[in-house]
């Protein structure tokens, strides 16, 4: 899969940006892993407004991992139905 992990600079860089997209999510920044995505991939995510958006990537947070998944899944048989 084509995730990128969130190292602890950027992630510190941009915490108070991250917590207004938890949506009050009590667990702390520190301790919530982070993927970034290209935005297209997660649009379910996007449109609920509970990622952050910089420069086309979505900073996805760990417990939203799941709809990463179903994502790719439902990308990648997309395309093997087509073949």
């Amino acid at each position: 899969m084509d995730w990128e992990a969130v190292s602890d600079d950027e992630r510190r860089e941009y915490t108070e940006e991250l917590r207004a997209a938890g949506g009050g999510y009590s667990k702390r920044i520190e301790e919530e892993s982070y993927f970034k995505v290209d935005w297209e991939r997660v649009p379910e995510l996007v449109e609920s407004r509970r990622v952050f958006l910089k420069y086309g990537k979505a900073y996805v947070p760990g417990r939203e991992q799941l709809s990463m998944v179903v994502a790719e899944f439902t990308s990648r048989l997309d395309k093997a139905l087509e073949v």
